[in-house]
């Protein structure tokens, strides 16, 4: 992908995009910037606003398409724990990504909001097992994805550097989870 050979290729927004996401799986979503990608590319930055808006336009194509991604990593998964675990796996399988799916969907991009609602519509259908009133749902939701996220984010940073295996943490963790979830007051 690097060089001459894209460019006299011509560039379109999806190859200017596509380039995006595999950049931002080598280097990351923070690292990603139009010098980059245009270096990537092998051009210049003016060239690629023949493609893309700005930064902000192309990091949201790339979180939108990094969430749907997310979503295809989690369709298979019913439970609490299968969904944790797929979510742990797409995280370190694509940390690049996972990042960018983090990024809040703005109202025009209808693809991205799609495709985050479908992981929040994953993450409720797991919890569906538990009597919660719509607050508590809403709280279980926000509550999994935080320690989700926290413990993705110390795993791929590395700072659980102890004697335990990570993944007996994980499931230690889930297993607390679920168990707060069954004490919480059912529905009334």
């Amino acid at each position: 992908m690097r060089g001459r050979s894209v460019a006299r290729a011509g560039l379109t927004p999806d190859r200017v995009r596509d380039a995006a996401i595999e950049l931002v799986r080598s280097v990351g979503f923070e690292e990603l910037s139009l010098g980059t990608l245009a270096r990537e590319l092998g051009v210049r930055v003016p060239s690629l606003y023949n493609h893309v808006d700005n930064l902000d336009t192309l990091r949201a194509a790339v979180s939108a398409s990094a969430t749907n991604t997310l979503d295809e990593a989690l369709a298979p998964a019913q439970t609490l724990e299968e969904i944790a675990h797929a979510y742990l796996a797409f995280a370190r399988a694509e940390p690049g990504l996972y990042r960018a799916s983090l990024r809040a969907p703005s109202v025009d991009n209808i693809a991205h909001e799609a495709a985050a609602l479908r992981v929040l519509e994953r993450i409720e259908s797991a919890l569906a097992e538990f009597p919660l009133s719509v607050d508590a749902r809403i709280d279980a939701i926000r509550g999994l994805r935080a320690l989700l996220h926290g413990f993705v984010e110390l795993t791929l940073a590395g700072a659980f550097e102890m004697e335990r295996p990570v993944e007996a943490s994980f499931d230690g963790m889930l297993q607390n989870f679920r168990l707060g979830l069954e004490r919480a007051k059912p529905i009334t």
